[in-house]
């Protein structure tokens, strides 16, 4: 979701974006349906709801799509991310490496 919101932060946006494009942002993202997501995210789109104002939207669009970028940032690591060793240069990181279950994708990284 966060991805999404990265990349269409409006509504307006999002409902510009063609079935062929969600579907394929789908398979970029590992999504395992990646077709009923794009039906999914249109028939919402199709359905009435609460406009705001043009230029409210405009304003805390940019917003959106920056708090999206940053929590992608911080969550990317625990996601598996491609990223350092786990546990390289964090202090302490052999110690959330010895944790049951824990594992290398979701281990301290930097």
């Amino acid at each position: 979701m966060l991805r999404l919101l990265e990349r269409w932060p409006t509504q307006e946006q999002l409902a510009g974006a063609t079935r062929e494009e969600l579907v394929a942002f789908a398979h970029a993202a590992h999504h395992g349906w990646p077709e009923r997501l794009a039906d999914r995210v249109q028939e919402a789109l199709g359905h009435a709801h609460f406009l705001a104002r043009p230029a409210l939207v405009r304003a805390k669009a940019q917003s959106i799509r920056l708090a999206a970028r940053q929590l992608l940032r911080i969550t990317e690591p625990l996601l598996g991310a491609p990223s350092h060793e786990p546990g390289e240069q964090i202090p302490g990181g052999e110690v959330s490496l010895s944790f049951p279950g824990l594992g290398d994708r979701l281990a301290a990284r930097r």
